[in-house]
């Protein structure tokens, strides 16, 4: 405790502002084979 007290210094990073529409369409994002395996992994997880 006393190291995260005395020792940590936020670094000062910025969050970017969303600018536009912000993020992809969908439709790029469920062209995507690992969101696939993504959503089954899910699914599998959730039902069992």
């Amino acid at each position: 405790m006393v190291v995260l007290v005395f020792g940590y210094r936020a670094s000062g990073e910025r969050v970017r502002e969303a600018l536009g529409e912000g993020g992809r369409p969908m439709s790029d994002i469920l062209r995507q084979p690992v969101i696939w395996a993504a959503i089954s992994s899910a699914a599998i997880g959730y039902a069992s």
